[in-house]
């Protein structure tokens, strides 16, 4: 707008100036005609007077004639304009095209009917400005100056203001240009970049240009907006961090924490889980069925977090209450299957293995969906995978059975179970623990107890992962039958 305005601006004031000297032109050019014609009288009166004294001859009236004509002939008006004279009958009578028609100058006969005026015409095809006096015997006195004589000064000066404002423009907007880009666009781009650093998440950086009064309040502005956004954001994790402990303590309650059982000492049992987030979704349960009757329950949900959590609390819950009717594990993970499934818009499943134990026989009735293979130690033995047959992960389709099998587990025999979070745990060199060094930490403690033994795993785990995040959940379950429960 300021260069808009500078602009219509030189163009307003050279239109006036155009205009004032385009009259002054004319004003010149008429008093030049004007002092002219004054000549001009001057010249004949001196003409005719110095031949009164003469005989009225025919001789003397042509050589009067002819001096007339010389000096109308020769008389110079400007730079390079004339005179002549016409009659009344259109036709000149003196100057340089002495004897021309009125057509043939470039007149017309309203022309000469004009009183003693200022006009524009034409004279032989060339555009002039005629000066028209009426002089005895209807004879008419024309002075003629080329318009391009006229508007010489003009437009020379014309050029020379048409340069002058286009210099004194280009050097304005220059300079605008420059003050633009070192006071305002310079200083923008700084604030800019510090503007996309915050958007970025740099919350530390800090806008700080202050060359001039508004840039100074615009960064303090901006930094005191910061400012009250990182106290909203730092009360919203506060305020989330309390949720999540307060989460993570729910989940963690609702897991078995007592592992010893006062009426039972034929069985040692311990289990241990950290979620790779404040809550997780792998879970483990035990619980009794009926009289001797313990299941025993490790999965994993898909996902992680607050998600993975919900659907891991709504599984473990389904489960046990399956479980506590007395339905057989296929059955169990049937029915929980298809419980799940419904209203599943998040799409997500749970990998898990239950088993029912006999403890007055050591007879394991198993399922397992989808879930890590458990490992079996015999009391004369070493830890070994045990490769049993896998069905779908719960909430993966509906309607599915799941094929029960059988263990059996002697006196001394124990069974390891854990989720995907120990074999796939990786290193800093991204390289996975897998389940050969996970036997291998097993077959280290296997007279151990089964909490010793799952920390032995865990610690092993830890030397090899190094400072690598933990990027899922870890879960293991031991358990151990020293002895058959009598009936």
């Amino acid at each position: 707008w300021l260069m808009l305005t500078i602009f219509v601006f030189m163009w307003v004031t050279f239109a006036l100036t155009y205009s004032i000297q385009t009259r002054t032109a004319f004003e010149n050019s008429q008093k030049i005609m004007e002092k002219s014609a004054d000549n001009l009288r001057y010249l004949a009166g001196r003409i005719l007077s110095a031949n009164e004294s003469r005989e009225n001859s025919e001789e003397n009236e042509d050589r009067l004639k002819s001096m007339m004509n010389n000096l109308i002939s020769s008389y110079q008006v400007g730079a390079y304009g004339g005179s002549f004279v016409m009659n009344s009958e259109g036709e000149v009578s003196s100057g340089k095209m002495k004897g021309a028609k009125l057509s043939e100058v470039g007149l017309t006969k309203e022309d000469l009917q004009r009183p003693d005026s200022f006009f524009t015409g034409k004279y032989f095809g060339t555009d002039v400005l005629y000066r028209i006096e009426q002089i005895r015997g209807g004879y008419k006195l024309l002075l003629e100056i080329p318009l391009s004589e006229v508007f010489w000064s003009r437009n020379i000066l014309s050029y020379e203001t048409a340069l002058a404002d286009i210099l004194l423009f280009s050097i304005v907007y220059a300079m605008i240009y420059l003050l633009m880009q070192v006071i305002v666009v310079k200083n923008l781009n700084k604030v800019n970049d510090s503007l996309a650093k915050i958007t970025g998440g740099d919350l530390e950086e800090v806008v700080d240009v202050r060359s001039s009064l508004e840039f100074a309040s615009l960064s303090d502005d901006i930094n005191e907006t910061v400012d009250t956004l990182k106290g909203y954001i730092s009360e919203a994790e506060h305020r989330y961090e309390k949720e999540l402990e307060m989460a993570r303590t729910i989940q963690l309650s609702a897991l078995p924490k007592n592992f010893v059982f006062s009426e039972i000492r034929e069985i040692d049992m311990f289990a241990l889980t950290e979620p790779a987030r404040e809550v997780g979704g792998d879970f483990y349960d035990f619980f009794f069925v009926g009289m001797n009757r313990l299941a025993i329950v490790i999965a994993d949900v898909s996902g992680k977090g607050i998600p993975a959590a919900l659907f891991m609390m709504r599984s473990k819950a389904s489960i046990r209450s399956l479980a506590e009717t007395g339905s057989s594990p296929g059955e169990i993970f049937y029915k929980v299957n298809n419980l799940l499934c419904e209203g599943n818009n998040a799409d997500m499943f749970v990998t898990a293995w239950i088993g029912i134990v006999d403890l007055t026989t050591g007879e394991v009735c198993c399922a397992n969906a989808g879930h890590e293979y458990p490992v079996l130690k015999r009391a004369d033995g070493s830890y070994e995978i045990v490769m049993d047959r896998h069905g779908l992960p719960i909430a993966a389709m509906e309607e599915m059975w799941y094929t029960e099998y059988y263990l059996t587990l002697g006196p001394g025999d124990k069974l390891f179970l854990y989720t995907d979070g120990v074999p796939e745990a990786i290193n800093e060199n991204e390289e996975q623990y897998g389940t050969n060094r996970m036997l291998a930490a097993l077959n280290t403690v296997m007279v151990e107890p089964m909490e010793n033994t799952l920390f032995a795993v865990r610690n092993d785990m830890s030397s090899f992962v190094g400072k690598a995040d933990q990027f899922d959940d870890i879960t293991m379950l031991g358990f151990m039958l020293h002895n058959y429960v009598s009936g």
